[in-house]
């Protein structure tokens, strides 16, 4: 307990920290927006697998979230997941899950040695968002966007009290995409 409490201490005391913590967690991050079929070792976090207090506040508690994120008028289904014997949770969407037999599976992104305690998903409405180079906290790469319009619902996977990241649909790739919104 006392190792957690310091992780989350250094967290709160220094922004840059927090991002180069969270980047070295995230270490060996897969992105793969390809529609696949998960193999049957990944299985969705349901409700009595996370008793955390801050997760009443969240619908879904923050493992879940139900939007239209590619704009086809049909609520699709974001849901983290975690891969049985491995430290390793990833991010699932199930594209026009609500509405449809068979949904189109998107695997978004893994993170492997994520704490699974301090993890989380939600909603995100439609609008612009300023991302932490468009904040001013870091150097912009060129090709780094300074903001990100969202036409549909978005989502966003955050370390409780910490750092977010904004996963989007981007029509013109037709896979999800991602921006740092804070560290």
């Amino acid at each position: 307990m006392a190792k957690r409490k310091s992780y989350r201490y250094v967290l709160k005391q220094n922004g840059t920290v927090s991002l180069i913590i969270l980047v070295l967690v995230l270490g060996c991050v897969k992105n793969n927006t390809k529609s696949e079929t998960l193999s049957s070792d990944w299985k969705p976090l349901m409700i009595q697998d996370v008793r955390e207090t801050w997760r009443a506040n969240y619908p879904g508690h923050a493992i879940e979230v139900i939007a239209d994120f590619n704009g086809d008028n049909v609520l699709d289904k974001a849901t983290l997941s975690v891969k049985q014997g491995e430290a390793t949770i990833g991010l699932v969407v199930l594209m026009n899950a609500i509405e449809n037999g068979s949904p189109k599976t998107v695997f978004v992104e893994q993170f492997k040695k994520m704490p699974i305690q301090d993890i989380g998903i939600a909603n995100v409405p439609l609008g612009v968002y300023r991302t932490i180079c468009g904040k001013g906290y870091s150097k912009c790469n060129p090709s780094e966007k300074k903001s990100v319009e969202l036409k549909n619902a978005g989502i966003d996977l955050f370390l409780f009290e910490s750092s977010h990241i904004l996963f989007y649909w981007d029509q013109q790739t037709e896979h999800f995409d991602k921006v740092w919104l804070s560290d």
